[in-house]
């Protein structure tokens, strides 16, 4: 079964909010199935739970999560996992009408949510802290 999740962009995604302590989120989401440095310029580890990957600042302050299709994620009552690229797209533009947009990708800066699909299904969304990607 998948696990359902709802989401407030830049607030909190589940019971975890952006800034809250790393064990304070292992305690919300659970067992670590493993922790690492998502690349060489990452700054801290990055907590993989098998459905989210929960990226954290140099205090180890939440600050980002993705989640994967194994997810169902709603926001304010919309489903945006599962979902096809152009109904995301279409709902992101909506919100942010300066989101970019580009094949596979789509990201807000504004809205701080960042998604990436393969042949045309998103297959991860990106929650952000305000200011992750800008």
């Amino acid at each position: 079964m998948k696990k359902m999740i709802s989401v407030e962009p830049c607030k909190c995604v589940g019971g975890v909010a952006f800034g809250m302590d790393r064990e304070l989120v292992r305690k919300e989401f659970g067992t670590v199935v493993r922790e690492f440095q998502k690349t060489k310029l990452s700054r801290n580890t990055t907590d993989d739970f098998g459905f989210a990957h929960v990226y954290y600042n140099e205090a180890n302050e939440c600050v980002a999560v993705e989640l994967f299709d194994d997810c169902v994620i709603t926001v304010g009552g919309d489903c945006l996992l599962p979902c096809d690229q152009v109904s995301f797209n279409a709902w992101l533009k909506e919100r942010d009408a300066q989101a970019d947009i580009q094949d596979g990708e789509a990201t807000s800066v504004s809205l701080s949510i960042g998604a990436t699909a393969t042949n045309g299904k998103v297959e991860s969304i990106l929650f952000g802290a305000r200011g992750y990607y800008g």
